[in-house]
C-alpha cells in the first residue's frame, strides 16, 4: 500500500509498505538487515546465495531521494517493510487526463501497444506458479513474455534476445 505522509513546500513524502505474514524477525535480525553484506539469517545465504547488499543499496537510493527504509516486525507474527521518499511537485501545471468510458481503457492501452513494436519482457522466478500468472497478466497486454527461473538463465536468454523489461524475483537458485 502506498499513502502520503506529509506535504511540503516542492512536493510529498509518500510511504509505501508491504506487508507479510510471514515467520517474522527478532529484533536482533532487523537490526543486521539493513547492513552491507549481512542478511536477517544466514542460512538464507547458504541455501539461495547473495551478496546481503540489496537493503543496503535500497536504504541509500531511498535516502537519496530524501526519505528512508525500514521493517517492523515479531517473530511468528510477519513483517512489515516500508520505504519513504519525497516526490516533487510539478514545475508546471499539469493537463488533466482525458476521461476515459471503463469499457474503452483496455481497448486504448492494446491500441498504444500495437502502435509501437511488440514489447518483450523477461520474467526471472524460480516459481512456475508466479511464472505462470505474470506470463498470463502480460500476454494479456498484448505483450511478448521470455520465461528464465534464474539469473544465469536470464543471462543466456539476453545473449542471444534483447528485451524492453525484465521482471526479477530475488533469493534464487543457481544465480541470484
Amino acid at each position: 500500500r502506498a499513502r502520503k505522509v506529509n506535504d511540503a513546500a516542492d512536493g510529498w513524502l509518500v510511504r509505501f509498505e508491504v506487508q507479510d505474514s510471514g515467520i517474522g524477525m527478532s529484533e536482533e535480525q532487523q537490526s543486521k538487515l539493513f547492513r552491507s553484506f549481512e542478511q536477517a539469517d544466514s542460512s538464507t545465504t547458504r541455501k539461495y546465495g547473495g551478496t546481503g547488499l540489496g537493503l543496503a543499496i535500497s536504504k541509500q537510493l531511498a535516502r537519496l531521494m530524501g526519505g528512508d527504509v525500514g521493517v517492523s516486525s515479531e517473530v511468528g507474527k510477519g513483517s512489515t517493510f516500508w520505504c519513504t521518499v519525497h516526490l516533487s511537485a510539478a514545475k508546471q501545471e499539469v493537463a488533466p487526463p482525458e476521461p476515459l468510458e471503463e469499457n474503452m481503457s483496455n481497448t486504448k492501452l492494446r491500441l498504444l501497444v500495437n502502435e509501437r513494436e511488440r514489447i518483450t519482457v523477461l520474467v526471472v522466478d524460480d516459481n512456475q506458479f508466479n511464472q505462470q500468472i505474470a506470463s498470463e497478466l502480460l500476454e494479456s497486454a498484448d505483450l511478448t513474455v521470455l520465461l528464465a527461473s534464474d539469473g544465469q538463465q536470464a543471462l543466456d536468454i539476453l545473449v542471444d534476445r534483447a528485451v524492453d523489461c525484465i521482471l526479477m524475483d530475488i533469493q534464487m537458485p543457481v544465480m541470484d
